[in-house]
């Protein structure tokens, strides 16, 4: 949820400073937001990807002690690797508020449609893991996203404008 908070933030910082012409300010406002989130992020999974963290915070929930040690297991693999949402989110953020919404939108559907069950399929079938087959499949997916949209970021596309204004006399001549 903070992750996704940020990548919003992001959005509307880098649309607001893409349409002011501050191409600069915008890629400074995605990198403090992106690194708050990794930071948050980081430290909060590693406080909540303790077993006893997670098993406490499971129990709250449930008594089942089967449904307890499923929901504990996934809740600390989660955990560990959540702060790769905080790079997903703000780079999603990043290419949507500069108006590059066609790779946010190719991005998360490999994300959900491929890598994941990409992923899925190779630990249910080859790994043989089971039921964790499903939170290593979110956790891998997600992570290559954010791997891929990292390198999106370094080629700079996101930098060019892909809205155009027509000027008054382009907007009579029609």
């Amino acid at each position: 949820m903070p992750s996704n908070g940020i990548g919003s933030a992001v959005s509307t910082i880098v649309g607001q400073n893409m349409g002011a012409k501050q191409v600069d300010r915008a890629n400074k406002g995605y990198k403090i937001a992106m690194a708050m989130a990794i930071i948050f992020l980081f430290v909060g999974g590693m406080i909540f990807s303790r077993r006893p963290v997670s098993q406490a915070l499971v129990n709250i929930f449930t008594k089942d002690g089967a449904v307890s040690n499923l929901a504990t297991d996934f809740l600390s693999l989660m955990a560990f690797w959540c702060w790769t949402n905080g790079i997903y989110n703000a780079t999603s953020g990043l290419f949507q508020g500069s108006g590059h919404t066609m790779i946010t939108m190719l991005v998360d559907a490999s994300r959900i449609w491929v890598f994941r069950f990409l992923v899925l399929f190779i630990c249910e079938t080859i790994l043989h893991l089971g039921v964790a087959s499903i939170w290593y499949a979110v956790v891998v997916s997600n992570a290559t996203s954010s791997v891929i949209l990292i390198i999106l970021y370094f080629t700079g596309i996101w930098r060019k404008s892909t809205v155009k204004i027509e000027s008054d006399s382009e907007k009579q001549a029609a």
